[in-house]
């Protein structure tokens, strides 16, 4: 028997097993650190930035949104107005300017007009000319020959949802035909049969509500969030109006307005309602053929006894009327028994029902236009006596009521001029009015 060999041989399993043993250490150890690494390679690795427009992913953003250290984005207006499918412009919507201060996007329906250091922004529905505004959280930024405004102002001009999730650098823009489209199969599995599809009446979705119809053809709110009806389809119209995110109902021919929480703003006791001023929150009502003018909690500004209220802001379409109740934020002309008078907008009457209409819609002079008001002087164009007289904002006659055959407006090189006609003689209105107002002065 050999020693030797019985003592060597358990020598050499044991090294055998030990060197198995730190191989199998060593191999744990380098898997346990692969995986490691994979697990936090996406941490160490800075996030890439996601942008999505209406779901798909929209690289060519990334070059135009100015992101800021603190998750504020700011967004020039004109650049990414083609994405979002606007056309867009400088200056001024109504007088074609080409002012660099301002510029306007334009859609189908709506035009959004933005002016640098003012968050209002001015919106105008193409459909009915109506014109009435958002506020934006910022104003508008004009820098490097572009105007900038903020995620909340182009959400509120274009009409889209806008998102940043500022941890996982990822950006979310929606347009309202594509949220409309996105949420109207799932509103029909909830057994109605269509959502309203009234542009206006959409916006409302943008709040997380929409105006579904059943199979009766009647109409109802739901929450898209829960499911739930705010209203129960039981109406026979309703419509949004998103100034103040209400919404007008009708049932048996009487008309009101519900708040989007439900709650009854103004009772259903009127033929039809209509928003006269988003800042003074007037609304112009209609009761047995007769009009007048409400306040929100339903106080009667002016009584609701009149034949007609306002003008045809299309007879004067050169006078870029905005409000054709409200003229220049101020003055409502109210007709009863086929004579007008004036009112203001806190109900005050400014004159007597002496007028048989306002403006002068008939001139003989070349290029001429038919004049209502001139605006940097809140005058208004009284027909008198099958004449014309210029009235103040205060339902003043001015030049002891002088009394002129023709009043007219004249577009020519940008500039509008103003004339008025008395026995066949040509008068500027303006400089007749900076005379008064020098006089006055004296």
């Amino acid at each position: 028997m050999n020693l030797m060999d019985n003592e060597i041989k358990p020598k050499k399993d044991d090294k055998t097993k030990k060197a198995s043993r730190i191989i199998l250490i060593l191999m744990i150890l380098l898997l346990i650190g692969i995986i490691t690494i994979v697990l936090i390679m996406p941490f160490l690795k800075e996030k890439k930035l996601s942008i999505k427009l209406d779901g798909k992913e929209q690289a060519d953003l990334k070059n135009v949104l100015q992101i800021q250290d603190d998750g504020q984005i700011y967004v020039p207006i004109r650049d990414i107005a083609q994405y979002l499918g606007y056309e867009s412009y400088n200056g001024n919507y109504l007088n074609k300017s080409e002012d660099v201060n301002e510029c306007y996007v334009e859609s189908n329906q709506e035009v959004a007009c933005f002016v640098a250091d003012s968050n209002k922004i001015e919106k105008i529905n193409k459909s009915n000319s109506s014109s009435s505004y958002v506020l934006a959280d910022e104003e508008t930024i004009f820098s490097d020959g572009k105007l900038y405004t903020t995620m909340d102002g182009i959400e509120k001009a274009f009409n889209v949802y806008f998102s940043y999730d500022v941890d996982n650098k990822k950006i979310t823009i929606d347009t309202m035909q594509y949220l409309v489209d996105s949420y109207k199969s799932s509103v029909v599995k909830l057994g109605y049969t269509d959502i309203s599809t009234n542009f206006e009446d959409e916006k409302a979705i943008l709040n997380g509500l929409v105006i579904v119809k059943d199979s009766r053809n009647k109409f109802g709110i739901l929450n898209l969030e829960t499911n739930e009806l705010l209203l129960e389809t039981k109406y026979d119209i309703i419509e949004y109006m998103p100034a103040f995110n209400d919404f007008l109902v009708k049932s048996n021919e009487n008309v009101g307005i519900v708040t989007s929480t439900g709650k009854e703003k103004i009772k259903m006791q009127y033929d039809n309602i209509a928003l006269v001023d988003q800042d003074s929150k007037l609304y112009v009502v209609k009761k047995n053929n007769r009009f007048g003018i409400i306040d929100q909690n339903e106080n009667i500004i002016i009584p609701i006894s009149c034949d007609s209220l306002g003008v045809n802001s299309k007879t004067f379409e050169n006078n870029n009327i905005k409000n054709s109740i409200l003229l220049q934020n101020k003055i409502i002309p109210v007709k009863i028994n086929d004579l007008w008078a004036l009112y203001d907008k806190e109900g005050n009457k400014l004159t007597d029902f002496v007028y048989s209409g306002f403006g002068c819609t008939s001139s003989k002079a070349r290029n001429s236009s038919s004049l209502l008001i001139i605006p940097d002087y809140t005058v208004m164009i009284g027909n008198k006596n099958k004449k014309y007289v210029l009235i103040n904002e205060k339902g003043q006659e001015l030049l002891n009521g002088m009394e002129f055959d023709e009043a007219y407006l004249v577009e020519e090189y940008d500039q509008t001029n103003y004339f008025v006609v008395k026995d066949d003689k040509t008068y500027n209105a303006i400089e007749l009015l900076e005379e008064l107002k020098k006089r006055d002065n004296n």
